[in-house]
């Protein structure tokens, strides 16, 4: 899938919400970034999570607030 333009930051947000995720206020998602289950996603405010990171959440991941994810990172929460 190709990435949507950097400045579409609340279309982003509402895509998550759509499909689950908890989104707080003013956060920021930048183009590029992959979550695999965004249900098991909750972001508090003032999030930034950067370019081209991947949140595998095959369980909940919880980012609190001011958390800031930078650029081409991984996060990965799941049950082996």
């Amino acid at each position: 899938m190709l990435p949507t333009p950097q400045d579409m930051f609340a279309w982003r947000r509402q895509a998550l919400i759509l499909f689950g995720a908890k989104v707080g206020k003013r956060v920021l998602i930048r183009s590029g970034v992959r979550v695999t289950y965004p249900w098991n996603l909750t972001m508090g405010d003032y999030v930034w999570v950067g370019d081209n990171v991947t949140l595998y959440s095959v369980a909940e991941i919880s980012m609190g607030i001011a958390f800031r994810h930078f650029a081409g990172g991984l996060s990965l929460r799941g049950n082996a």
